[in-house]
């Protein structure tokens, strides 16, 4: 059986719906209401031994508003944009703990490496 590849814009396109279902299962009706509409991936950060690319991200409040925020995406050991397993860097769907929301400075993390499985506090997915 061949593995998909998956493409740096098609992985920005499927971290667009995951993240918005991701918000759909909050608990919180005002994260549930939000969606993300696109990422604008902007910068690759290889600091020390770590990868990190940084953007802009269009959130949506409801159906009338969006906002653009920021965002960092952190992929783990650095490598060249090129060589970085697009795949593997996408939280599965029984994921959890990866996607982190800052209201005040309009900042989004996401850290596939904090993904944990949905209901077992503390237990790291790797």
């Amino acid at each position: 059986m061949t593995e998909a590849i998956l493409t740096e814009f098609e992985y920005f396109g499927h971290l667009e719906m995951r993240v918005s279902r991701e918000l759909a299962g909050m608990r919180d009706w005002k994260l549930r209401s939000m969606s993300c509409d696109g990422f604008i991936p902007e910068d690759v950060h290889l600091v020390g031994r770590r990868c990190r690319i940084s953007g802009s991200v269009w959130m949506a409040f409801g159906q009338e508003r969006q906002k653009y925020w920021s965002f960092a995406l952190h992929l783990g050991t650095a490598r060249p944009r090129e060589q970085i397993d697009w795949p593997a860097s996408l939280p599965a769907e029984n994921l959890t703990g990866w996607l982190s929301l800052d209201f005040t400075t309009k900042f989004m993390k996401v850290n596939p490496l904090a993904a944990r499985v949905d209901g077992e506090p503390g237990k790291l997915h790797r």
